[in-house]
């Protein structure tokens, strides 16, 4: 029982962190920037999914599309006021850059609303389901079940549809597609405006069952940088497969090691990854 309910546990859990490293191998995938304030913008995120909730009562699973484009354009706004003037920059300066945005809105978010755990009380999501043998709280099973049909939604985009083929030129040479006559600007432009929206959607979602602090993007990112490490930058399939496997590894780590070593079986097996295949499972950088 406790080896169904480990593993149930962790796919769920697999999905969210599939959708926040999606999230970030697509910002990757696109400009080859890592974003190192991803976990702030998440938690950015869910402070906007709880204020909505507390002004004007909106669950979450109804305030994602408006949490979703508060980010997407925060997203642009991101690009166009500070990463834009750092594209040809070295690859540390860009590091510095987005790890310095991340420190500015932990601590913005610290001076406005303290260090204080705060709650959605009201998330219209209640009691527990049955599921192949395990018990699973209906937050937990809804907002894996969103973050799993938002990745969906971010697979189509990139793989199916003419703006997704416009990216993928765009990764695949910035020159070239210059080119052929696309506008590399805005492309970069939305393509951090999507990476973001995701973000809000991970973000709202976890805000319905997980509390929320200045630093609660940390661990989240955290876990979605070893996702992505073991997927591979700037591949989708990778992010899920990734996200899959430490949700997997963080909760079977828990019930059959300790649970307080889990996180450290997570970070073992990203050092592994990392000495054993750099680039990742699917990941082609």
């Amino acid at each position: 029982m406790d080896l169904i309910q480990a593993i149930v546990s962790g796919v769920l859990m697999g999905f969210i962190y599939a959708l926040v490293a999606a999230g970030l191998s697509f910002i990757y995938g696109v400009m080859g920037l890592i974003n190192f304030a991803h976990g702030a913008l998440l938690m950015l995120s869910m402070y906007s999914a709880f204020w909505i909730n507390t002004y004007s009562g909106l669950k979450p699973l109804a305030a994602v599309p408006l949490t979703a484009s508060l980010m997407f354009l925060v997203g642009m706004g991101l690009y166009r006021g500070l990463i834009r003037r750092m594209l040809d920059a070295p690859f540390l300066m860009q590091a510095v850059l987005t790890f310095g945005v991340s420190v500015f809105l932990v601590n913005l978010a610290l001076f406005m609303w303290r260090a204080d755990f705060r709650t959605v009380y009201d998330t219209g999501l209640s009691g527990r389901v049955e599921l192949l043998g395990a018990y699973i709280g209906m937050p937990q099973l809804v907002s894996s079940l969103v973050c799993l049909l938002a990745f969906g939604a971010l697979y189509y985009l990139v793989n199916r549809t003419s703006l997704g083929r416009i990216i993928q030129a765009v990764s695949e040479d910035k020159q070239a597609a210059k080119l052929m006559g696309i506008n590399t600007d805005k492309v970069f432009t939305l393509g951090w405006g999507i990476g973001l929206a995701v973000v809000g959607v991970a973000g709202t979602m976890v805000a319905s069952f997980f509390p929320i602090f200045p630093d609660v993007g940390t661990r989240f990112v955290l876990f979605s940088f070893v996702a992505v490490t073991i997927g591979g930058f700037g591949s989708l399939t990778g992010a899920l497969l990734g996200g899959i496997a430490i949700g997997l590894i963080e909760n079977l780590a828990g019930v059959y090691i300790l649970p307080a070593f889990k996180a450290a079986v997570v970070y073992l097996v990203f050092v592994i990854v990392l000495l054993v295949r750099p680039q990742g499972f699917f990941g082609t950088y």
